[in-house]
């Protein structure tokens, strides 16, 4: 991927994007929804950003999602038409999604320090990692638990290869010694991994503007939180979302007016 920074850099912008939107290849999807085909809307996509048409590559990169394509380069791709229309916020959902899927991304970082000039209110979050595994932060949750298997089965391996053997020297139970600790690095890791996978992974406030208020039916507003704001998800009922800032404020507000950082979950239309 070819960061934001790239696109911006003086003369650029007149020019067609060649960022991660019309170089990475095509993602392949087995059994996808009836349409177009995904290789069929990223070449749609990747022509349209060269005539920078940004509405058109952006909706066709919506497709390829809506068709069940979880891919980070579809997002950075998404993230990337948008903030080229000023859809801060859109962008800002589109990258943390991607970041999601690949959180060591450079490119992916920089465009959301971009993106997070842009708006009101830069509630730049925390990496959040589980207290027993803070190196998950920098992995995604799919990575974490791969790694856990790998170094538990290979510690299981060594484990049962020198009880087959008997051997009792002081090599062999230095060996045994790092074998237990892969057994039990790899299951933090997959713990890790695991617990990532299950938590809800925040929000990003969409509306132009919206309110948030003490409870359910309403109650006391509490404050205000603009287009781009990112934010925790920690609740849900019915039409209304609990979200959490950074400072600790807390309150209640319209979930049609937060979008998800799921990758899993259909992009939000935006208003």
């Amino acid at each position: 991927m070819i960061g934001l920074a790239a696109l911006l850099l003086p003369g650029v912008l007149a020019q067609a994007p060649d960022a991660a939107d019309a170089t990475t290849a095509a993602p392949e999807v087995a059994g996808a929804a009836s349409g177009q085909a995904p290789e069929t809307l990223w070449a749609g996509a990747e022509q349209a950003a060269l005539k920078q048409d940004f509405t058109t590559a952006a909706a066709q990169y919506r497709q390829i999602i809506g068709q069940g394509v979880v891919n980070a380069d579809v997002y950075y791709n998404l993230g990337n038409m948008l903030y080229r229309q000023q859809q801060w916020a859109g962008a800002i959902l589109a990258w943390r999604r991607a970041a999601r899927l690949d959180p060591r991304d450079p490119d992916v970082e920089a465009n959301l320090v971009f993106a997070r000039r842009k708006v009101k209110e830069a509630l730049t979050p925390e990496r959040e990692a589980p207290w027993f595994a803070p190196w998950q932060g920098f992995l995604s949750p799919g990575e974490g638990q791969w790694l856990g298997m790998g170094l538990a089965g290979l510690g299981l391996a060594v484990l049962g290869l020198r009880r087959r053997g008997g051997a009792t020297a002081p090599s062999a139970e230095g060996a045994a010694g790092l074998a237990a600790a892969a057994v039990a690095a790899g299951l933090l890791c997959w713990g890790g991994g695991w617990q990532a996978a299950h938590a809800e992974p925040g929000g990003v406030v969409l509306a132009q503007e919206t309110r948030l208020t003490s409870d359910l039916s309403g109650g006391v507003e509490l404050f205000t939180l603009h287009a781009g704001a990112e934010v925790r998800w920690l609740d849900e009922a019915g039409d209304r979302v609990l979200i959490g800032l950074p400072d600790g404020r807390k309150g209640w507000m319209a979930a049609q007016d937060v979008g998800r950082i799921d990758p899993f979950a259909p992009f939000p239309a935006l208003p």
